[in-house]
């Protein structure tokens, strides 16, 4: 079995470059694999590294003695910085005295250190792995080289037979998209320490896993969820306009149904009264709730489908009844918050069919029916 390679640490720092790669380069501080350590003591190289060489993370200092600290804008490790972003993604720590000056940038991949507490330098990139992101990274480069030379080139020969010259490009897409399938990521997070998906878990899905965000099609298309203001009324929006007009140039005008907060509904109200009351809600309650989320709304379950909340909008309840009809040139694409994901968009579009599509009839007079069957029984004595 091949090792797995070493995670390439770029260190700019002009003073204890040396300090920090023999602070990194030692087993256990960075997952299934060792550091190899590249320091820069110039800023100006730092560029000319990540542009030549695979980097997983970059430890940046801020400054050297030549800059003046007063004048934060020609901080060279922030113009470092913004530059990284403007080419790749790879996580970064400073590494600094003056961590104020950056503190406000953190995020899961951005982390800040105190050159006081160089010990935490472990802790720091501890928390950027256990988002797993880097690994993620070196995933899939590693099914790309794989895929390539173990497959790609060996029926390069029968491909050149009869194949246009985007065959490839099409079958190495296609193979990455099966890489960062839902099943695919699961068995990857449960390779990488997070507990391994059960036979019930691969019927139920994460809220994350049923959206696009941000939305990435140039056009709009049938599922994408806005927040704006349509006749007057500031709401969520989903469209129910099939894509295929949208693709095609015939959607003129786009059906939209209006998504109510989850918060405002009764069955979650009942809920959240029992919880402030510090009680467990009844199982009766509980149940209400359940079934709305399981697009199952008691005595309206073709009505209404459930929206799974994530950071970018609140958890909501579309309506099949709330409709509004609007000019597609009216649409603002930056009004777009997110696109429900296949097939999650087009169950929503069946759902709706089935609605509007159901036909009603009246319900048959059953009280009368078996008074009729009573009767019947009472004069044959046997059944009728």
């Amino acid at each position: 079995m091949v090792a797995n390679p070493a995670w390439r640490v770029l260190i700019v720092d002009d003073r204890q470059g040396e300090d920090v790669s023999e602070l990194l380069s030692v087993e256990g501080v960075f997952p299934d694999a060792l550091a190899e350590c590249n320091i820069c003591e110039g800023f100006d190289q730092a560029l000319s590294v990540l542009d030549s060489q695979r980097v997983d993370l970059v430890v940046l200092d801020l400054r050297d003695d030549s800059v003046d600290l007063e004048d934060e804008g020609d901080l060279p490790g922030l113009k470092v910085y913004k530059q990284i972003r403007e080419r790749r993604f790879v996580p970064v720590v400073f590494f600094t005295a003056y961590p104020q000056y950056v503190e406000q940038i953190t995020n899961p991949f951005v982390r800040v250190v105190s050159r006081d507490s160089p010990r935490d330098l472990r802790d720091a990139i501890d928390k950027i792995f256990s988002t797993t992101l880097p690994q993620l990274l070196r995933h899939l480069n590693e099914e790309m080289r794989v895929y390539m030379w173990d497959f790609v080139e060996q029926h390069w020969k029968d491909m050149q037979r009869n194949s246009e010259h985007t065959d490839v490009t099409m079958l190495l897409a296609r193979r990455l998209a099966s890489t960062l399938s839902r099943e695919s990521i699961r068995r990857f997070l449960a390779d990488h320490g997070h507990a391994a998906p059960t036979p019930e878990d691969l019927g139920v899905v994460h809220a994350m896993e049923m959206y696009v965000i941000p939305p990435t099609n140039p056009e709009p298309l049938a599922g994408d969820l806005f927040y704006a203001t349509v006749n007057s009324q500031e709401a969520y929006w989903v469209i129910l306009t099939p894509s295929c007009d949208f693709e095609q140039d015939k959607a003129d005008q786009t059906l939209l149904a209006k998504c109510e907060l989850l918060s405002e509904q009764k069955e979650f109200q009942d809920y959240a009264e029992a919880i402030r009351k510090n009680e467990q809600p009844s199982k009766n309650v509980q149940g209400k709730l359940r079934a709305l989320i399981g697009d199952n709304r008691t005595g309206q379950r073709e009505r209404f489908r459930f929206l799974a909340g994530t950071f970018r909008f609140p958890d909501l309840v579309v309506d099949f009844q709330t409709l509004e009809q609007v000019s597609t040139d009216t649409l603002r694409l930056n009004d777009r918050i997110a696109s429900l994901d296949s097939p999650f968009a087009e169950a929503m579009l069946a759902g709706f069919s089935r609605y509007y599509g159901r036909l009603g009839t009246p319900n048959l007079d059953a009280d009368q029916i078996l008074s009729r069957l009573a009767e019947d029984v009472k004069a044959t004595g046997n059944n009728p």
